[in-house]
């Protein structure tokens, strides 16, 4: 953001810097790591998220912000990796389609989670512990892209679109023209058109749960 580094993959608003501003809490969430993090920014929120992140460190990272006096987490589900660029390029064949497996795969990791969320609310009275369901919204993008402006789903708008992800996204590799044409930036996240489209869905349905 404004050409500093941020501790962060992207130069973009994420989900959380969306969610934040759209609940006048702040502008932008700022990464733990981020070498610009001021003590005052603890009061309004960091974000502890990398890249990679696991379920059992997550389990952990709820009862340590219920420690610190959190009582209303949203904690975000899996999305439908086998639909991914990335995914749909090593595993999807040479049509490039979602990988129904992986799909699969993610659905059962959120039906798990939902049970280790729900156990997890017995143990941490006064808790309101809800999780995020980003897996059918995304797809909902990813299968009717003209109801919601896209027109390219199945690559990102950097590179080739195909496999880049990250540090493979740089000053080398190049753009589309138009990124507000496409559901993902890279091969794995989604564009900040994209995320917008989330955010938007995520508070409709869950801002009320988690702020009265």
């Amino acid at each position: 953001m404004g050409g500093k580094p941020t501790g962060r993959f992207t130069n973009a608003k994420t989900p959380s810097d969306l969610i934040v501003n759209e609940l006048g809490i702040k502008e932008v969430m700022s990464a733990y790591l981020d070498p610009y993090l001021r003590v005052e920014d603890l009061k309004t929120g960091v974000s502890f998220a990398s890249g990679g992140c696991g379920f059992d460190p997550q389990t952990s990272s709820i009862a340590e912000l219920y420690k610190l006096g959190a009582r209303k987490i949203g904690v975000f589900g899996v999305p439908p990796i086998g639909s991914l660029p990335a995914q749909r390029t090593l595993a999807g064949g040479f049509s490039r389609g979602c990988v129904v497996e992986y799909n699969q795969a993610a659905q059962l990791a959120n039906t798990k989670l939902s049970a280790a969320i729900a156990s997890l609310s017995k143990n941490l009275l006064q808790s309101v512990l809800v999780l995020i369901d980003i897996y059918n919204p995304l797809l909902d993008l990813i299968v009717n892209p003209q109801k919601h402006g896209f027109e390219v789903v199945d690559k990102g708008c950097c590179g080739s679109g195909m496999i880049e992800t990250v540090i493979l996204c740089n000053k080398y590799s190049g753009t589309c023209e138009d990124n507000t044409k496409y559901l993902f930036w890279d091969s794995y996240h989604p564009t900040e058109k994209g995320y917008r489209i989330l955010v938007d869905q995520i508070l409709q349905k869950y801002v009320n749960i988690l702020t009265t």
